[in-house]
């Protein structure tokens, strides 16, 4: 009797050996990958959905970067790792976010109270 070569057949041999189960086992898969898309299509549309907290427009963001910068001025002029002269680092991002929140206008009293 010759060598068998593995995964070759004889046409006499019985079809025992799985051959037969790799449709079935592909089918199972794309079943498997279809239900995980099911259920992943529709979470990943939600996270990636626009917010509008994303909408800031340039020119606000501008404003409000020089509002924060005369309203915190820093420590040593020229020199941004040396602090600011007044109020920490987080008085001047609450301070960005409601003048971002409030179209880029800040009234006088505001600023004057958080220095």
């Amino acid at each position: 009797m010759p060598a068998k070569v593995i995964g070759e057949r004889s046409s006499g041999e019985d079809t025992d050996d799985h051959g037969d189960e790799e449709p079935g086992v592909l089918l199972m898969l794309i079943r498997s990958m279809s239900r995980v898309a099911i259920f992943a299509l529709p979470l990943a549309a939600v996270g990636l959905a626009p917010t509008a907290a994303s909408a800031v427009s340039v020119e606000i963001a501008k404003k409000c970067s020089s509002l924060v910068a005369k309203a915190f001025p820093p420590r040593e002029p020229g020199n941004p790792a040396a602090g600011s002269a007044k109020g920490t680092a987080q008085d001047q991002r609450n301070y960005f976010d409601k003048c971002v929140t409030n179209g880029g206008n800040m009234d006088d009293a505001a600023s004057k109270s958080t220095k």
